[in-house]
């Protein structure tokens, strides 16, 4: 029997990347960006599909909230619930039949499931000679949220030493400048990848920099080990397993209470 998923928005192409794989599976994707408010909800409330799955846990779950549609999970992906939870969070969580997050250092935050990043291994993994040189690249935070943004300028001071010492140049592009079709040739390209959660966690271009063969900086932990962890944990093939089990515990766990 096919699952049928509503996807209410995307972070990081998470979804993307699993979709093609958990069609594989049984598992079908209607992919809706975000819109207003009022939008996201009615297209929510009129969802035919069997489980709505809200990325980012902030106007994608107050529409499943508002919609009063279920069952749907919410999935949480770092910032929107890193610094604490709104009251309107915390009525989408409580309404939620299932809660996801990508990081383990969010799961003081929200309880769920973990829900590795997946990383797409053959797209990102390095194919023949490529030409690396000694840059790095940090990509700038685009969000507007003081929160998020905060120290980021003394950040890149540090960052700036760094390189300075390594003899690496640095590349600072806007997050959302490159093309997701373009990261993995963008990537190989580079030494280094800077990512201000690491070593606490590793965000998804972090994961996707340490197939394309980058070292994460800090590198407290070797290359090496760093793509055994990602191969063994992250793979797209081995999250798509874990996320179709999860939803079909959680639309067993729906119907056996209505």
């Amino acid at each position: 029997m096919t699952i049928k998923v509503l996807v209410v928005h995307d972070s990081a192409f998470t979804c993307r990347d699993l979709a093609p794989y958990l069609h594989e599976r049984g598992v079908d994707m209607n992919l809706i960006p975000l819109k207003s408010l009022f939008r996201t909800t009615l297209d929510i409330r009129e969802s035919k599909e069997d489980l709505i799955h809200a990325n980012y846990i902030r106007s994608p779950a107050y529409a499943c909230y508002l919609s009063r549609k279920r069952p749907y999970l919410l999935h949480a992906h770092g910032d929107d619930v890193r610094y604490g939870l709104s009251f309107w969070q915390k009525r989408a969580i409580a309404r939620a039949s299932g809660i996801f997050y990508s990081t383990t250092d969010l799961q003081d935050k929200v309880k769920g499931v973990h829900i590795p990043q997946p990383v797409d291994v053959e797209k990102f993994q390095p194919s023949g000679r490529i030409k690396r040189e000694k840059k790095a690249v940090y990509f700038l935070q685009t969000t507007s949220d003081p929160r998020i943004r905060q120290n980021e300028s003394v950040y890149l001071e540090g960052i700036r030493s760094i390189c300075a010492k390594e003899n690496l140049e640095l590349v600072v592009p806007p997050k959302m400048s490159i093309p997701y079709a373009k990261m993995p040739e963008f990537l190989q390209g580079f030494d280094t990848f800077f990512d201000r959660e690491f070593p606490k966690t590793y965000s998804k271009t972090a994961l996707e920099s340490i197939v394309a063969g980058c070292k994460v900086y800090p590198e407290y932990v070797p290359v090496s080990d760093q793509l055994k962890y990602v191969l063994d944990t992250h793979d797209v093939r081995k999250v798509a397993d874990k996320v179709k089990t999860e939803y079909e515990k959680i639309l067993r766990d729906y119907s056996g209470h209505n």
